[in-house]
């Protein structure tokens, strides 16, 4: 019997955002309008899922990008 995830819709989110190329295409897809025209042409970075945040507590995301806002900081 095949392995089956535990939670099939997280598994193919996971995979769609596994590589850079497609995690811009689901960005550009998914923001509103106001927040997609400042992303800027490059492609998000993948960052480590494991992060400590200011609270200070740990957190653990299951795919974390930063994109490159034009003329601003870089976002999350």
């Amino acid at each position: 019997m095949a392995d089956h995830p535990a939670n099939p819709r997280d598994a193919l989110l996971k995979a769609t955002l596994e590589t850079p190329e497609r995690a811009a295409v689901v960005l550009r897809e998914s923001l509103p309008d106001k927040v997609r025209e400042r992303l800027s042409d490059d492609l998000p970075t993948p960052l480590p899922g494991s992060y400590v945040d200011p609270s200070p507590q740990e957190t653990h995301s299951d795919r974390l990008f930063e994109a490159q806002m034009m003329a601003s900081q870089p976002g999350l």
